[in-house]
């Protein structure tokens, strides 16, 4: 329980520190560049817990060793060469250049365990800073949920923190940008291909093919079950995820399935107190219908894992606008006394979620926490 206790004092106080830095920062009527990076780098000092507990990480995560390992055969070999067996997929090249070419320029594994956490960061400070919202909200619900995953899927976790900055662009109806953002977020990791279609999710400028659109939606979310071993196929046939789905643990398997439906608990929790609050006014705001696409996403995403264990992380992908819709709702309530009840009450459900991972359930393998200095 120490390690958890530990982990849980790096978010708060980061977190804590973050929100005084937030309130400097929604002060500014307009934000230079100048001063939009003055304040990613007082973040970065303000999340210093989080980032020196990651990168003094020794053993810490279940696919550790894989990175370690990975870092070690690859920090020698030359661009071409890599680009030339990661197109032939060859073995350990598969992972994506972006993460590579990190590699290539950290001159030892601890370097790059500071490169990485520092990444992840600085798009979180700017996708704060960009959309108006609080960065210390923000910074908790993010790391209350991947904080184990960063430590684990490591290419995928920055990946999603670019994803993150897209979403801004989505919600914002700014297309182009947002596809940008997801192609970058590719070079790092290829799932992030599946998000190119999220941009159907934006407001188009004829109601009626809004509405068609949104029942499409909710006819493909309940429908689910049915779809996704034709999606999965499709997937399949696709030359740059072969690798994927040649792997036996990977595969899409229909024979083993374990239906819970407890795994759709957290999407309640999440919204009910807010529609209590809102109701139909939730649907007013152009932003807040555009977030609760994806965030109605999490449905069919966390029904993956009925069909393989691995499937489950892509549950992040949706997952993830929660770190923007939380603190945006937080910010439309009125009733001070509502707000905090309703800040307290995120924060528990945060808090819990991530005793409830690590500990009760032990994903990630982060406890207990070894630190570089006593190996």
């Amino acid at each position: 329980m120490f390690s958890v206790i530990l982990y849980l004092l790096c978010i708060i106080i980061s977190s804590t520190a973050l929100y005084r830095l937030g309130c400097c920062c929604q002060r500014d009527r307009v934000i230079s560049i100048y001063n939009m990076w003055k304040y990613v780098v007082f973040g970065l000092l303000c999340s210093m817990p989080i980032i020196v507990v990651y990168t003094l990480r020794y053993g810490i995560g279940y696919d550790y060793a894989a990175y370690e390992k990975y870092y070690d055969i690859v920090n020698n070999v030359p661009i071409f060469e890599y680009f030339r067996k990661h197109f032939e997929g060859v073995g350990i090249y598969y992972a994506e250049i972006g993460y590579y070419l990190l590699n290539k320029f950290s001159i030892n594994f601890i370097v790059l365990k500071f490169i990485v956490i520092v990444f992840i960061n600085i798009f979180l400070m700017i996708t704060a800073i960009k959309s108006r919202l609080h960065c210390g909200m923000l910074f908790f619900i993010f790391f209350c949920l991947n904080l184990a995953a960063a430590m684990n899927i490591v290419r995928f976790s920055m990946a999603l923190s670019l994803l993150l900055y897209g979403y801004i662009y989505l919600v914002a109806n700014k297309a182009s940008k947002y596809l940008l953002c997801t192609l970058i977020a590719a070079l790092f990791h290829k799932s992030m291909l599946f998000c190119l279609p999220f941009v159907l999710l934006k407001e188009f400028k004829s109601h009626k093919f809004s509405v068609m659109r949104d029942v499409v939606l909710l006819v493909a979310v309940l429908g689910w079950p049915v779809i996704a071993p034709y999606l999965f196929s499709f997937a399949d046939s696709l030359p740059i995820l072969t690798r994927y789905f040649s792997i036996g643990a990977y595969k899409f398997n229909t024979n083993t399935m374990q239906h819970s439906y407890k795994l759709l608990l957290h999407i309640f929790v999440v919204l009910f107190p807010f529609v209590v609050i809102f109701r139909k006014k939730m649907l007013y705001d152009s932003q807040t219908r555009v977030m609760l696409r994806i965030f109605i996403l999490e449905f069919p995403f966390r029904m993956l894992a009925f069909y393989n264990e691995w499937y489950s992380r892509l549950v992040r992908i949706p997952q993830l606008i929660e770190v923007l819709m939380v603190p945006f709702l937080l910010s439309k309530v009125q009733n001070p006394q509502t707000k905090l009840l309703l800040t307290l009450y995120y924060c528990i459900w945060y808090i819990f979620c991530f005793i409830y991972s690590v500990y009760y359930s032990g994903y990630g393998g982060i406890i207990p926490y070894q630190c570089e200095l006593f190996r």
